[in-house]
């Protein structure tokens, strides 16, 4: 894990005239695909460019969940180690690898120097100088790559010249394993609240996208002999969900209609 801090930019509030608000946009589960003939790609770019466009519009940040690209799983990963390539097929791989990466690169230039971190997944290739895709786009990117769990403290602009920064607290985490319920992603990042104080639990893996408010009260202030106040701060989960189209009508694998993971 990493523990980073960034200072960003806020903009006039879209839902409260009057106030300044700071947008975080959480982008992962892309998997991005390979383009083959006659075969449609399991990766929704399309939306992908829809999601940047608007966020570049509103001035929004991003956070990276992990699972950027599709090659490899870790049993993929697994079987390469095993399988002791030459160099050449080594070498082949690494370049569509890397054709896959300057895509998404080309994707998400528009947002580039606006990242407060980014995390990693299940997906990813590792480039034989010891980086991968995912620390690779980090760099790209101008972030930090927090690997499988970070801690961000994002400040915001002072209301007044010399008071005190605010700050609200994100954890990021990609996730892991299912659920067959409904509730089953957010009661998966709810326990997670028991490990890390923050402001807002953000969780991928999941293709479910939903968010929840968690009201608390805390108490502030007495340092000077007063007694100290209730303030309500909220803390937000949110699961992210993904960019991948589940059911590909005219699917074709081996030259016969075949579904694709989900099916």
């Amino acid at each position: 894990m990493e523990a980073v801090s960034v200072n960003v930019e806020t903009r006039a509030s879209l839902t409260h005239p009057g106030r300044d608000e700071h947008l975080l946009i959480p982008i992962g589960d892309i998997q991005l695909d390979p383009e083959l003939p006659g075969r449609p790609r399991a990766a929704h770019v399309g939306r992908l460019k829809e999601v940047v466009q608007w966020g570049v519009d509103h001035g929004a940040s991003f956070i990276g969940m992990g699972d950027y690209v599709d090659p490899m799983s870790p049993s993929n990963r697994k079987a390469i180690r095993k399988a002791d390539l030459y160099d050449s097929t080594r070498a082949l791989l690494e370049k569509a690898s890397l054709e896959l990466q300057e895509e998404l690169h080309d994707i998400l230039a528009p947002t580039v120097g606006a990242w407060v971190g980014l995390g990693s997944g299940h997906h990813f290739f590792p480039y034989g100088e010891g980086d991968t895709t995912d620390t690779r786009l980090a760099e790209y990117l101008g972030c930090r790559h927090t690997g499988d769990l970070g801690i961000t403290h994002i400040y915001m602009p002072a209301h007044n010249e010399g008071k005190k920064r605010p700050m609200y607290k994100v954890y990021s985490w990609h996730g892991q394993g299912g659920g067959a319920t409904v509730a089953a992603s957010l009661n998966k990042l709810q326990r997670k609240v028991g490990e890390f104080e923050a402001d807002v639990y953000l969780m991928g893996h999941y293709h479910r996208a939903e968010a929840v408010k968690v009201p608390r009260l805390d108490t502030t202030g007495g340092e000077r002999g007063a007694d100290p106040h209730v303030v309500h701060r909220d803390r937000i989960l949110g699961v992210t969900g993904s960019f991948m189209r589940a059911y590909l009508q005219g699917s074709r694998q081996n030259g016969i209609a075949a579904g694709g993971y989900v099916e």
